[in-house]
């Protein structure tokens, strides 16, 4: 608008004017934050797509799920006593005392 139509219009359309103008401006930041926002996003996905493809990489090597298995199999091994060696012994000398 020129300023002899800006003399010409009531105050309510200036004003009227004047916001709608002031809310494009503040829309189109708000569509540039979106479009920033946009593209760090994009990048975060992309990075950490890297890291599922090392951590599949450091798993072939180093599972400490496994690792905690095996030593509690290792713990429950040493805490009970082999009873089959202790029963085979038994079993022999019975078979002594019978005959």
């Amino acid at each position: 608008m020129s300023s002899s139509e800006d003399t010409t219009l009531p105050l309510f359309e200036r004003f009227r004017d004047a916001h709608i103008n002031n809310l494009i401006g503040l829309m189109d930041d708000v569509m540039a934050s979106m479009g920033d926002l946009d593209r760090s996003l994009e990048t975060a996905v992309a990075i950490s797509k890297e890291f599922t493809y090392l951590q599949n990489i450091w798993g072939a090597f180093y599972d400490p799920t496994r690792m905690e298995q095996e030593t509690e199999n290792k713990e429950n091994d040493q805490e009970q006593p082999d009873t089959s060696v202790t029963s085979f012994q038994f079993e022999g000398r019975m078979s002594d005392i019978k005959s």
